[in-house]
């Protein structure tokens, strides 16, 4: 057997995002036990790359791409890749192959997986690591407001799905809740298709050293700092201390860098691979940031809450209900909504006690190997063994 892995973001050279380093340490789980062949866009390039362990299909994006997708046109702004991947593949792929599809938020990837399968009778995970952009959570549409639902696209394509892995409790509910009537997998299955697995952090449990907290206390907030994060509002909540200095790593925003400029407890620091920026955080960062802006995002869970507690770092977090959420008050530090800067303000202050400080690092300490990617990834295992058995069946 054969795991196909479509992946939108996926490091060709030895120079990965957080995004692509990701999807290739996956990548290099995956090959512990199976033989994999990763399939993924060769952006902005003319050449298919073909090798017996990658496909990369080109694809130069164009702004109409997106607003075909907007106004219903396209399934996906990658609709074009998609139509030109399943032209290479559709001979290719043999009917004992799993193809696994990932999702960011866009669908192309299990577009293409559903294609490939009525093509070639394989078997199909779908794996969100972020809830596809334009569905319905909690009343909302996620990411993007100016266009059509998805949520029965989405659907449509799920019909191919033999099994689906989620990255948030939240989600996994909703989306056994929305498609339980319609999905063949879970309508017809007497074992669960829909499972829950946390991504955990990268690489090996840290060794820390600790050190005392800085005399003023350094904040960091370090990664995408979109509106979705809307990691502005720490600003609003606490750049009026002195008793602390707020850090924010990453492409910032203009409105960040104009407040740096005036008020001398904000730093900005340019973004920094991740293996620099792992480091960076392990000697500075007192205390870890982590932000996501509407209640739709609670199906969201960021990779950096994982890094933190392997770094030992305590975390408080503007979020709204959620897995993240509620990981963080269950002992890493402290997560709110933000709309209230004295509540806000009063548990940073209680974070920042020394005993209070020192038990949250304790509690890291002693649940951080339970966290390591490797070691939840186990689960992925037996959800892709027990698919592959089941349709051997």
């Amino acid at each position: 057997m054969r795991i196909i892995y479509i992946t939108r973001t996926y490091a060709l050279d030895e120079n990965p995002s957080n995004c692509s380093g990701f999807r290739n340490y996956t990548v290099s789980l995956l090959r512990k036990r199976y033989e994999v062949v990763v399939v993924t866009p060769n952006y902005g390039e003319t050449e298919t790359i073909r090798k017996s362990e990658m496909v990369a299909v080109p694809y130069t994006f164009r702004r109409h791409d997106m607003w075909l997708e907007r106004i219903g046109l396209y399934d996906d702004y990658l609709q074009r890749w998609t139509d030109a991947t399943y032209k290479v593949l559709e001979n290719e792929i043999r009917p004992d192959d799993l193809i696994m599809a990932v999702s960011g938020g866009e669908m192309a990837c299990i577009m293409l997986a559903s294609r490939l399968k009525d093509k070639c009778g394989c078997k199909v995970i779908v794996n969100f690591h972020d809830p596809v952009d334009a569905t319905n959570i909690k009343g909302k549409q996620t990411a993007i407001k100016i266009h059509v639902p998805r949520d029965q696209k989405l659907g449509k394509y799920l019909k191919s799905a033999n099994g689906i892995i989620t990255c948030n409790e939240m989600y996994r509910d909703i989306l056994i809740h929305r498609y339980r009537e319609t999905l063949p997998c879970i309508h017809y299955s007497i074992h669960p298709c829909i499972h829950n697995v946390y991504r955990g952090f990268r690489g090996e449990p840290e060794i820390i050293n600790r050190k005392n907290k800085h005399e003023i206390v350094h904040i960091v907030y370090a990664g995408t700092m979109s509106p979705t994060q809307g990691a502005e509002r720490f600003i609003d909540l606490f750049g009026d201390r002195r008793d602390i200095e707020l850090i924010f790593v990453g492409n910032c925003s203009d409105a960040v860098k104009e407040v740096a400029r005036t008020n001398n407890n904000i730093k900005t620091v340019a973004a920094l691979p991740h293996n620099k920026y792992i480091e960076y955080i392990k000697d500075t960062a007192d205390v870890g940031l982590v932000a996501l802006n509407g209640e739709e995002y609670g199906v969201c869970v960021p990779s950096k809450l994982f890094e933190l507690i392997n770094l030992e770092i305590p975390i408080f977090g503007i979020l709204p209900d959620g897995d993240a959420k509620t990981m963080i008050n269950n002992g890493y530090g402290y997560a709110c909504e933000g709309n209230d800067k004295a509540e806000a303000n009063r548990l940073l202050d209680k974070l920042l006690t020394d005993e209070e400080y020192d038990s949250i690092r304790d509690k890291m300490r002693a649940d951080k190997n339970d966290w390591q990617m490797d070691k939840l990834f186990e689960k992925v295992y037996r959800i892709i063994d027990e698919v592959v058995d089941a349709n051997n069946q």
